[in-house]
This record gives structure tokens, C-alpha cells and sequence, in this order.
């Protein structure tokens, strides 16, 4: 079942480049406090990819943690107005369309990878208690 939270997690990658690209397309940089944010970003979807594809017991929790964590901050650093260093927000500026759809999927996938963490760990079957020799 782990192949869900592999395929939520390539495509959260794949968006997370999308995104970063269109950084490039704009012209527009994120001062360095959210520039490191989004290397984590990164950095955690790769660990989400490897845990996920090989099959590790940790990779549907990681796949809810970092994916509910990841919408979250998304919506916080680039919608919500600026509240301080750790905010780059889109409507300050004055992005076009295609940005704001870039944005929506980045957060539905983030939020696809955290549901399909979570359904991952409420699918696995619990293990007997094992009797000492």
C-alpha cells in the first residue's frame, strides 16, 4: 500500500519544482529565511520518496507529518500577508493566475500526501504480541 504514499510523494516533489521554477519564471527570490524553508521542503520530500520506496515502517507516518506540516506552511509563508521573516506572501506580489493554481496544487498535494500517510497507518494490520522463549 506504500505505493500511494510513493506516488503522493513524487508528485509532491514534482510540484514543489514546478513551483520553484516559477520563482525563476517571475524573477521573484524568497529572502533567505524562506529560502531555507524550501530546501527542507525538498530535502523532506526526497526522504519521503526513499522511505516510501523502500517500504521502511516510518514512511507513512513521515508521509503525514511532513505533508500535513508542509500545506500548512505553504499557507502560511505564501498566503497568509506578511507576519515576518518567514513570509514571502504571493498577494504582496501581485502574481498572475498561473501562480495561484501553482500554489492551490502544491497545497492539495501536500495535503494528498498527509491523508495518504495517514490512511497508510490506519490500513496496517497490528502485530501479535510475540512470547518469550
Amino acid at each position: 500500500m506504500r505505493n500511494r504514499v510513493l506516488g503522493w510523494a513524487v508528485a509532491f516533489l514534482a510540484m514543489d519544482l514546478v513551483h520553484d521554477l516559477d520563482h525563476v519564471r517571475r524573477g521573484n527570490y524568497s529572502p533567505g529565511p524562506v529560502k531555507v524553508l524550501g530546501f527542507l521542503a525538498l530535502g523532506g520530500a526526497i526522504l519521503t520518496i526513499v522511505l516510501a520506496g523502500s517500504r521502511h515502517r516510518f514512511a507513512a507516518p513521515y508521509a503525514a507529518f511532513f505533508g500535513f506540516t508542509s500545506a500548512i506552511g505553504f499557507v502560511a509563508v505564501h498566503v497568509l500577508p506578511h507576519w515576518g521573516p518567514f513570509s514571502d506572501p504571493l498577494q504582496a506580489l501581485h502574481v498572475d493566475t498561473f501562480t495561484w493554481l501553482i500554489a492551490a496544487i502544491d497545497i492539495v498535494v501536500a495535503f494528498g500526501l498527509g491523508i495518504a500517510g495517514v490512511r497508510e497507518m490506519n490500513s496496517e494490520q497490528p502485530q501479535p504480541l510475540q512470547s518469550m522463549p
